[in-house]
């Protein structure tokens, strides 16, 4: 369990958040890099644009581009059903 104060990340975070090398894939991912980014006030995430970066995949528009879904914004639920047939529990999750 991470300790810290509420308004910042440890810094391992803010690298592996931040490296070009780590590739990041979900649904809005780039929406939710960016969010982190302000609400975090991480200058090095806040200045690129996170839809640009080579290494985050946006698997709605990946779907969409191969003909799975007609929409972007599907979400994960729905392709993980579309694509792996699997539903997804979502009775565990959380959310402030």
């Amino acid at each position: 369990m991470w300790l810290g104060s509420s308004n910042s990340l440890p810094n391992s975070l803010v690298s592996l958040l931040c490296d070009s090398i780590i590739q990041f894939a979900g649904i809005n991912v780039s929406g939710n890099l960016k969010y982190i980014g302000k609400d975090f006030s991480i200058l090095s995430m806040k200045m690129v644009d996170q839809k640009m970066r080579k290494n985050v995949k946006n698997l709605g528009m990946y779907a969409r581009l191969h003909d799975v879904v007609t929409n972007v914004t599907v979400s994960l639920e729905k392709l993980a059903e579309l694509t792996l047939n699997v539903a997804i529990d979502k009775t565990l999750q959380t959310s402030s």
